[in-house]
């Protein structure tokens, strides 16, 4: 059975994962705001706005970067704009993602959503004609999630990548090389593993299901997200559930290591970096 899970506000989502990222409490917030604590879960949980210039407020009482708080003010703006239910399903993700233990995506095509660079997104959403005030509020509530593998206590990511995905030029040789690095870099974390399904494999169910990511939690049955062009399914379902389990275990079995994962991705990388190097000197400004 498919769900879409509960309502909520994007940005009060983001506001408590960014205070807990913080170690910040809701009273300490409420001191230095000179408001109740009762508020500050309000603006949390969406019962309440929080006004785009209270946020910096907010993110100042917090410790919060600029960037991050940069990053809230754009996807409060896009929100103003009540582009939902699609914001609810994304919430719904941010949540899942942020209380599991495991989580295993599989992508064929494209490098997975919790590994994206900012470019990355931009390159896909001006790709796929998203318009230009969009763009910054999509490209914030996408990097909201790796809050998922960021944050202390993160969850375990296993990601199974498509060779295809690292050969897809999105947004240009350098943009690719720099998610590619992102890449590379992210596989040399204790909690994050990544293996690369190659082209030697041939049909996998990896390009017939599509992105998807089987999510574990410590106390409660897993959860299964599907990523479609324009929404995101979730399945709880027991019978759904294992049939993506025998999949992914399917999967994993095709997929290289992770040691020659890397060097498969750090291979692509001095490729990319040659080619660039060479468009520059043949195009030279």
């Amino acid at each position: 059975m498919a769900t879409t899970g509960r309502e909520s506000s994007p940005v009060g989502a983001e506001l408590r994962a960014l205070r807990k990222s913080h170690g910040a409490t809701l009273g300490e917030v409420a001191k230095a705001l000179g408001v109740a604590p009762s508020t500050v879960l309000r603006w949390e949980t969406g019962e309440r706005t929080l006004k785009v210039p209270h946020i910096a407020r907010y993110g100042s009482a917090i410790g919060a970067t600029p960037e991050q708080i940069d990053a809230i003010k754009r996807l409060a703006w896009e929100t103003s704009k009540q582009y939902l239910p699609k914001r609810r399903k994304i919430v719904t993700l941010l949540e899942i993602e942020r209380n599991a233990q495991m989580i295993t995506t599989v992508s064929a095509l494209l490098i997975p959503g919790l590994l994206q660079t900012g470019d990355y997104v931009r390159a896909m959403l001006r790709q796929d004609n998203a318009a230009d005030d969009e763009i910054g509020g999509m490209v914030a509530v996408r990097l909201g999630r790796k809050d998922a593998i960021n944050r202390l206590g993160a969850a375990r990511l296993v990601a199974i990548v498509g060779e295809a995905a690292l050969h897809l030029m999105i947004g240009g040789p350098d943009v690719m090389a720099h998610q590619l690095r992102e890449l590379l870099q992210m596989s040399s974390r204790a909690n994050v593993e990544i293996r690369i399904l190659p082209f030697a494999a041939g049909w996998s169910p990896a390009i017939q299901e599509g992105p998807f990511s089987l999510v574990e939690f410590a106390d409660k049955p897993p959860v299964v997200q599907v990523d479609h062009s324009k929404q995101s399914l979730f399945f709880e379902d027991t019978n759904d559930v294992s049939s993506f389990i025998r999949i992914v275990s399917q999967i994993l079995s095709a997929a290289i290591d992770s040691a020659p994962s890397a060097k498969l991705i750090a291979d692509r990388i001095e490729q990319l970096e040659i080619y660039s190097g060479r468009y520059r000197s043949e195009h030279p400004h």
